[in-house]
């Protein structure tokens, strides 16, 4: 979930204005400053529905309708108090807040804590990666062109960074296509 939502947070916090550019125009290009605010979002939806789809594989659907209902809850609580002071920013801010309260729940409700310790989590390569791609995503802006040509440029960056690092690895697209789980295809 890291290594997909990485890059998109990256985007989101480095490439507002190209994002905007690309997928709305110039004249939209002043809502750029609320996508910084939305760079969490990625992540946190990311985990919920994976700890979500968890908790029901496991037979515990009660948690995954209360926690919708909590997140809705503490969602429309948390606007109310952050928009009429901070605008769309405080309402960026709410739902990342409501996001995360529900992925704290969920992680909770599945003891999420014991498989942080698995050797397929790659940490090192997460951290270097990170790294990496931070350093990519800084300095991207730099790339001749226009929007499309920057986020294509790091579009093939980030893969090839993930890649290299072994964030993401051929084996992790093999289970579901045709090749039996834990083989390399």
């Amino acid at each position: 979930i890291l290594a997909v939502s990485a890059p998109v947070m990256l985007v989101l916090l480095f490439m507002p204005g190209d994002i905007i550019d690309f997928l709305a125009g110039p004249a939209f290009r002043e809502a750029a400053v609320l996508l910084p605010w939305a760079a969490l979002l990625p992540l946190l939806v990311l985990f919920n529905l994976l700890l979500a789809r968890m908790l029901m594989l496991l037979g515990r659907s009660f948690w995954v309708a209360f926690g919708s209902i909590l997140g809705a809850a503490a969602a429309l609580v948390l606007c109310a108090l952050a928009v009429p002071g901070h605008g769309a920013r405080g309402a960026l801010l709410s739902i990342a807040c409501a996001a995360a309260l529900l992925d704290v729940l969920y992680a909770y409700e599945i003891r999420a804590w014991r498989w942080l310790d698995r050797p397929s989590l790659r940490w090192p390569g997460l951290l270097i990666g990170g790294f990496i791609l931070v350093g990519v995503f800084a300095h991207v802006r730099l790339v001749p062109g226009g929007a499309f040509a920057r986020l294509a440029v790091a579009g093939v960056l980030s893969l090839l960074v993930l890649w290299a690092t072994g964030c993401v690895r051929r084996q992790d697209f093999g289970a579901g296509h045709g090749s039996e789980p834990g083989k390399a295809g």
